[in-house]
């Protein structure tokens, strides 16, 4: 059942579960964005790190779908993380807020780099809590696995092992931003290990159904506009595994 019901009730909020998660996001993203600005990481090893922390991180901090109060804990974190997140891209040079940027803001978005960060923020919270309140927990923390495993690969391994490149659309207008085939790949593999997870079913059915969602996502991925596969991807996964579970695995 999803956490917003409506008429505006809201259940009650484990205030120490949620405050408790958010400080390990935070700090997971001072230290990420220390180490890049002392050259320790590449941005996209810090992005994908922070990335994977609060998609994976949330997915097993708030794991009981059966507690409603889990649901809107869980909600009530990401919220405050995103305003964090909004506050940083405002002050990207004040106190603490210039360790959550550094770790976030890519080079090659400049001068846009606030944009493309909150904007990507965005788009990730509106896709998951759109699963979460049309389907339901489950399905979003499947969207958020989908997001955080399968996408967080592809920009660390492309960066590093990318030699055969492609250009997506951008955020801004007249500008278009590139992906590898090599990260693609990497995307595919991670998709498949999130549906290997997710699938109920054993044999050749369910192989079939994990390689051939990894390349689905894969290109969904590689399709998706620069910043905007935040959305694309946990709705894409949710949707495949649906389909997967009703009609390949039937």
């Amino acid at each position: 059942m999803p956490a917003l019901e409506p008429f505006g009730f809201v259940p009650m909020i484990d205030v120490p579960r949620a405050a408790g998660f958010v400080a390990v996001v935070v700090a997971t993203w001072l230290a990420a964005g220390w180490a890049r600005l002392a050259g320790r990481l590449r941005i996209g090893d810090a992005r994908k790190i922070n990335h994977a922390m609060v998609l994976v991180g949330g997915a097993a901090w708030f794991s009981d779908s059966m507690r409603r109060i889990d649901e809107a804990s869980c909600i009530a974190a990401v919220v405050s993380l995103f305003l964090l997140i909004l506050l940083a891209c405002r002050f990207p040079r004040l106190g603490p807020f210039r360790y959550i940027f550094a770790g976030y803001a890519r080079p090659e978005d400049a001068p846009h780099e606030a944009l493309h960060v909150w904007v990507s923020w965005a788009a990730a919270i509106g896709g998951l809590l759109a699963l979460e309140l049309l389907a339901g927990p489950v399905v979003a923390r499947q969207g958020a696995l989908m997001l955080g495993v399968a996408d967080a690969l592809g920009e660390p391994i492309g960066s590093r092992f990318g030699r055969r490149w492609f250009h997506v659309p951008n955020l801004v207008r007249g500008r278009r931003a590139r992906r590898s085939m090599e990260g693609s790949l990497a995307v595919a593999c991670g998709a498949a290990l999130v549906l290997t997870w997710c699938l109920p079913a054993e044999g050749v059915e369910t192989a079939a159904a994990v390689l051939l969602g990894g390349l689905a996502m894969a290109g969904v991925e590689a399709a998706s506009p620069h910043g905007l596969d935040n959305l694309t991807m946990p709705l894409g996964g949710a949707a495949y595994i649906w389909a997967a579970e009703r009609l390949i695995l039937a």
